[in-house]
């Protein structure tokens, strides 16, 4: 598991709200532009070869009468009619492919529109068919409406792997003619953030919000705001704010990068490091025999372990710097991974193959004859070979589960055993398994031979869970060093009898499962327990991800099914929310150094929402709040809400999440940032780190198995297939809450405010807004440079020094105001540039309460040039 160090700084990556976001992509004149993501399937289709751009067929009779061009954009067929876009899409659960058909249909649209491709491609496409007459056809980039409506053209296009649509507004046009039926969906909702989502029979087509923005004469930009609206049923158009019609509007989103690794079987990324150069090395599992390995190597057994290296600041396949599958005759995945300061790459992880590639001087150089056995690893900083590789196994089944590298070649370990054969060292703690499977842990020196110190630790019944069936989803177990040399060991037991101080916070289990936290000195031998301690409610606790401090504090990343997990006073969710008999994401910060029990639980909090949620990687950042990530999904009907401080959109199933939260005991107010991603079936991530603090660089790794996940400037924007496909995901969080704002009227949780769009001055596109405020009641936002918390009105003052008031707004009838922040016309001594960093509010009112307004929570934004 991960452990609390730093790393360089990364080459800067533009954002334009929250990682993992998708991106609208930027139109070349006046328009609306959007994009879709979708489910989709392997029909018959034109052709789009991956890292190839996306052709725009004519159609000379090659095809069904009525399209007049097609193409394939990623997952998604293309049919181009002349008053409609006609999307195919494809989805296959248990063992059926399921086929829809979408189609936009233009109503109202001029039947003299004239349909021409734009850009052409060099060469012809040639359609040969026995019997019939060979049809020679050209290719285009793009495919241009030419006065689809009076005033408008539409262009239809493919940006970064999404189909995109440009609405191309001439002067003194008018929007609100563009009315689309939506046919062949099952209904259609409006997001919160003016996006789109059409659902159908074969998963959520997903259209984008659009940010936009008109250019003056002087070539500077001024923001507008801009939103899909519902129209009827299966109907929508667009809403665009009040804007001089003779200007041409621009979109454009910022940058992220978010991506598909993977082949035609099952690819899963359990965790990541970040090498020297500031580039993400991930490491996880494979079975497809197609996963792009640069190393010219291939799958050599049903399952091999794999590790990547990618660069987000090159594009498409130049993304990939190097791959390479590890392993041997049978299945090997890697549980854990970190990277060094010189480069080299670390990895545990499982083996059933006999013939792993292991390395002279190895601590165990032959497999152990168990159902599986653990190892250890060490890579080049290029991949291109093993540097150590070393067995970990006795007679029955042994994984090596997780890694802190504590010098340079020294590694903290530790995993889970069945049987009594490992050989411990004379210094361990205990010499013997005490039940049928219990934990490991020890630290090796890999210039030394073997341990320097191991020791099993358990109770005479189970420890964790096997992996045979999930080998990552079950990894309840984080290992890490103390100031002082102890090793740190967090996991998870059903059996009393775990070893216990007399000083622990419970020394007796309360659930059918609960935390256990182990703290040991290996100079000490069997004398070497300084702390242990069950922790948990009355049902099931466990953790997933490990900390330690250079104080020595642990925090801990996990999942409760307890109603009465023990949280602290001023958690930032003191509740259980989730289902009956489901979970609940935690948070927990123990000082296992306290002599007293009362001293050692720091902070626990519960995260989560209606459905069930888990922290799976945990990282922090150098000013101490913690980044995590995970799982969040829903059950039968029940809608997600797990925290999020902007866009509570919730795709399908489960999604993935990110956080950012200060576990400071100041309630609402320790969420900085939370964020939902995913397509129409099922994410996690597994790993997560830390790049750098403010703005706040992440890269997280996992696995996706739908196929519309929203992939950004990606290496691979295209669904391999089969069971999932692995996920790298990085990016800058750029504007966080602070100071939370206070329970309205309407509001039992206040009114919040988030930033959405590009922190970019130059893009001019960046938009202020606030949610939970008082239904169509006038405020205005406000900004300046320095915090502050003072008691006024009906809430907080959130701001001190020179404050700079912008022009007042109403509030919608869900109590939210969307207000696109015009850099160019910004109140004297309030100019906001590149690399600076300011504090927003938005003040309102609420006339029926006390002093008749209030305020939302604060925002730190950092723009950049």
């Amino acid at each position: 598991m991960k452990h609390a160090t730093l790393h360089p700084a990364l080459r800067s990556l533009r954002r334009a709200a929250a990682l993992l976001a998708l991106a609208v992509p930027a139109a070349a004149q006046e328009g609306l532009s959007t994009d879709f993501g979708t489910d989709a399937g392997p029909a018959a289709q034109p052709p789009s070869a991956g890292g190839l751009p996306t052709v725009f067929l004519e159609n000379r009779g090659q095809w069904e009468d009525g399209a007049l061009f097609a193409a394939r954009v990623g997952p998604v067929s293309v049919r181009l009619e002349p008053q409609a876009i006609a999307l195919g899409t494809a989805r296959r659960a248990q063992g059926e492919t399921r086929f829809q058909i979408t189609r936009l249909r233009f109503l109202g649209g001029s039947e003299e529109v004239v349909v021409e491709g734009e850009d052409p491609l060099p060469g012809r496409f040639h359609f040969l068919y026995g019997g019939v007459q060979p049809v020679h056809v050209s290719g285009y980039e793009s495919v241009l409406y030419r006065g689809l409506y009076e005033g408008v053209d539409l262009r239809v296009r493919e940006v970064d792997g999404e189909l995109e649509y440009d609405l191309l507004l001439a002067p003194g046009a008018d929007v609100e003619q563009v009315r689309i039926a939506c046919e062949g969906v099952d209904g259609l909702q409006v997001t919160e953030g003016g996006g789109l989502l059409l659902h159908t029979a074969c998963g959520d087509l997903r259209q984008s919000p659009p940010t936009t923005w008109c250019e003056l004469p002087d070539g500077t930009r001024r923001a507008l705001e801009c939103r899909a609206v519902q129209l009827g049923e299966n109907c929508f158009g667009f809403s665009l704010a009040e804007r001089d019609p003779a200007l041409p509007v621009v979109i454009d989103p910022g940058l992220g990068w978010a991506t598909y690794l993977g082949g035609v079987a099952r690819d899963v990324l359990a965790a990541v490091g970040i090498d020297p150069a500031g580039r993400p090395i991930v490491g996880g599992k494979t079975n497809s025999f197609d996963f792009p390995d640069t190393m010219g190597g291939s799958l050599s057994g049903f399952e091999d372990a794999v590790v990547a290296c990618l660069d987000p600041s090159l594009s498409g396949p130049a993304q990939l710097v190097w791959a390479t599958f590890l392993g041997g005759a049978q299945e090997d995945r890697i549980l854990d991974l970190e990277v060094g300061q010189t480069g080299r790459i670390f990895a545990v992880g499982m083996t059933h193959s006999k013939n792993f590639p292991v390395t002279g001087g190895a601590y165990q150089g032959t497999y152990g004859k168990g159902t599986w056995d653990g190892f250890v690893v060490e890579l080049a900083p290029d991949g291109s070979s093993v540097v150590y590789g070393s067995y970990m196994g006795g007679s029955q089944l042994d994984y090596a589960m997780a890694l802190e590298i504590a010098e340079p070649r020294v590694l903290t370990l530790a995993g889970i055993t069945k049987g009594n054969s490992f050989p411990t060292t004379s210094n361990a703690y205990r010499q013997n398994n005490y039940g049928a499977r219990d934990y490991w842990f020890g630290r090796m020196d890999l210039d030394a031979p073997g341990f320097e110190y191991f020791s099993y630790m358990g109770t005479t019944g189970n420890e964790g869970f096997d992996l045979n069936t999930n080998s990552v989803g079950n990894r309840v177990i984080g290992v890490g060093s103390g100031p002082n040399g102890e090793i740190i060991l967090a996991g998870i037991t059903g059996t009393l009898g775990y070893p216990t101080t007399g000083n622990a916070w419970d020394t007796n289990l309360i659930g059918g499962l609960d935390m256990v936290l182990t703290s040991v000195d290996p100079t000490m031998g069997p004398a070497g327990l300084l702390y242990g301690t069950y922790f948990g409610g009355s049902s099931s606790d466990g953790p997933t991800s490990l900390l330690v401090d250079a104080q020595g504090v642990v925090t801990m990343g996990g999942y409760s099914y307890s109603a009465d997990f023990p949280v602290t006073p001023g958690a930032y969710e003191e509740t259980f929310t989730g289902t009956a008999g489901r979970n609940d994401a935690t948070l927990t910060r123990f000082d296992p150094t306290a002599a007293l029990p009362a001293d050692q639980l720091i902070y626990a909090t519960y995260l989560g929402g209606e459905g069930y949620e888990s922290v799976m990687a945990l990282d922090v950042t150098p000013s101490g709040a913690f980044v995590g990530g995970g799982f969040t999904g829903v059950v039968g009907l029940v809608a997600n809400s797990f925290p999020v401080t902007c866009d509570p959109t919730f795709v399908s199933d489960q999604d993935t999440f990110l956080f950012v939260l200060s576990a400071d005991g100041n309630g609402r107010s320790d969420l900085h940032f939370g964020v939902m991603c995913g397509g129409t079936g099922f994410e996690s991530v597994w790993g997560l780190q830390v790049h750098s603090e403010w703005p706040l660089v992440v890269y997280a790794a996992g696995a996706s198995n739908a196929i519309d996940f929203p992939t950004e400037n990606a290496y691979d924007s295209t669904y391999g297939g089969g069971a999932s496909d692995g996920i790298v995901a990085g990016g800058v969080v750029n504007n966080r809450r602070f100071c939370i704002g206070a329970p309205n009227s309407a509001n039992p949780d206040g009114s919040h405010l988030c930033g959405v769009g590009s922190t970019s001055v130059a893009d001019n596109a960046f938009s202020l807004v606030a949610t939970g405020s008082v239904p169509n009641q006038p405020g205005l936002f406000f900004y300046g440079t320095l915090p502050n918390q003072v008691p006024l009105g009906n809430g907080v003052l959130c701001l001190g020094g020179q404050l700079f008031r912008l022009p007042p707004v109403f509030g919608d009838g869900a109590g939210t105001v969307n207000f696109p922040l015009d850099f160019t016309t910004l109140p004297a001594g309030g100019d906001i540039v590149g690399g600076s960093t300011w504090l927003f509010q938005w003040w309102y009112r609420d006339p029926t309460v006390g002093a008749s307004f209030n305020f939302s929570s604060g925002l730190e934004v950092t723009f950049s040039n």
